[in-house]
């Protein structure tokens, strides 16, 4: 069980800080006699504009893992102009988007690096060609860069915009 405070990453929700832990019925969300007796964490997302809770059952903690922290963030981006990535080569969109999802299935930021990665050495090489990247790679690039721009920004007490630019710098020196 997490505890009140900590920086927990929610699946498509991102990173979130966990502000309260009580039961439903506390929190006012007595649906059911069942799910009022739950426990549930009330988290509040980082890095968006506007206010927004969510609960989520105290037992629903697989969903849940603790964001990284300043020393791993580091460590992250220091090893991320090394890593190798491949392009996949089969842009059709059912295998694309399945490409994307197995690469990030696990939900952790060296993965969403990757793709990141992936994604823009995608784009170089097709704006050598005059061409512009597909659907899927730009919703998934998206995704990507929006959890763990956020995610490191909280490690590293910066802002998202500032982490992307980070990124790009280091990628573009391992081109």
């Amino acid at each position: 069980m997490f505890e009140i405070g900590t920086n927990v990453v929610f699946g498509n929700h991102g990173i979130c800080r966990i502000e309260d832990i009580a039961t439903g019925l506390e929190f006012g969300m007595p649906k059911s006699l069942e799910r009022a007796k739950l426990m549930y964490y009330k988290l509040s997302p980082l890095f968006v504009t506007a206010y927004s809770v969510i609960y989520t059952p105290v037992d629903n903690s697989d969903s849940l893992r603790e964001a990284i922290g300043e020393k791993e963030a580091r460590e992250y981006l220091s090893s991320l102009s090394d890593s190798e990535v491949e392009v996949f080569g089969d842009n059709s969109q059912g295998k694309l988007r399945e490409h994307y999802k197995q690469l990030t299935a696990d939900d952790m930021p060296d993965s969403y690096l990757r793709l990141i990665k992936e994604v823009h050495r995608k784009k170089v090489a097709a704006g050598l060609r005059h061409k512009r990247l597909g659907q899927v790679d730009e919703i998934y690039l998206k995704r990507a860069e929006e959890l763990v721009c956020r995610e490191f920004a909280a490690a590293l007490n910066t802002t998202p915009e500032l982490i992307k630019t980070r990124i790009y710098e280091v990628i573009g020196e391992g081109l």
